[in-house]
């Protein structure tokens, strides 16, 4: 077999993928506790252009996370971005219901059972970049109902971004990424 092939064997079947030496997003963040901005810009453009290609393919990520994001990096330097675990991606047309994802990066319409389609995949990122660059989440509670509430209603701290040197257009970007009306995101 070669890469990206599969074979049933015995009612089971193999498949195999393409190895990619490299790491979570997530890993990078509990070593160093956040990324410099240069880092965040290049791996966020690298997954906006990945989601992108997904969605002009009618394809919703839903579980975009920092967990789904790996980066390869030699002597510093970004070298590669995957994207990964495509295991709750759907093919839509127009709005879709349910709830999907990891809480923590999904948008405030997925909390109040309204529609939702690829913008979903739009706030997920802002979670993302919100996060490299500060080292937390920008909605975080210990419970579903919290978190939630704090999704539906709260800003994040912009602040924290901020005081950690955050440009201005990148506070601009996370704005209009984390922006709780699906219609202007």
């Amino acid at each position: 077999m070669g890469l990206n092939e599969y074979q049933i064997v015995d009612n089971n079947l193999y498949l195999v993928c393409e190895y990619f030496e490299g790491q979570e997003i997530l890993e990078i963040i509990e070593k160093e506790g956040k990324l410099k901005e240069n880092d965040a810009k290049t791996i966020i453009y690298s997954v906006m252009i990945g989601i992108s290609h997904l969605h002009t393919k009618n394809i919703i990520h839903r579980d975009l996370k920092l967990e789904n994001v790996l980066v390869r990096r030699d002597k510093g330097q970004i070298e590669q971005v995957k994207i990964i675990d495509l295991g709750l991606s759907i093919k839509i047309e127009g709005e879709i219901k349910g709830f999907f994802g990891t809480p923590n990066y999904m948008p405030p319409e997925a909390f109040s059972k309204r529609g939702y389609d690829f913008k979903f995949d739009v706030f997920s990122i802002g979670v993302i970049l919100y996060t490299m660059l500060v080292g937390n989440f920008p909605f975080h509670d210990d419970t579903l109902k919290g978190l939630s509430f704090k999704i539906l209603n709260k800003e994040p701290p912009w602040q924290k971004i901020v005081d950690e040197g955050g440009s201005d257009e990148c506070i601009d970007l996370l704005k209009h990424l984390l922006e709780k009306d699906k219609e202007k995101r």
